[in-house]
């Protein structure tokens, strides 16, 4: 017996851009190398949190905001050139 199928539309969400939270730069999907290197990060403040309990707090930064505040402070690794072992 044949199987039957049928479309069925769906609704899915899709990143198409952000907004940079230091400069305000917008970058949509076409900028491949933005969208990948940017840096999206989220949470939630616990018990004692500066922030606040239970707030929800994010930042978003292109690659050069975030290389401006966090390059002194981030441990980096470069790949060897011959093996890709970092």
């Amino acid at each position: 017996m044949p199987y039957f199928y049928k479309d069925v539309p769906h609704t899915r969400r899709v990143c198409t851009g952000f907004e940079c939270s230091k400069c305000k730069a917008r970058y949509s999907s076409y900028e491949s190398i933005e969208m990948q290197e940017a840096l999206h990060w989220q949470e939630t403040g616990g018990y004692g949190s500066v922030w606040g309990d239970g707030t929800t707090y994010e930042v978003t930064l292109c690659q050069k905001c975030a290389y401006e505040l966090l390059g002194g402070i981030a441990t980096v690794r470069h790949r060897d050139d011959v093996t890709g072992a970092i």
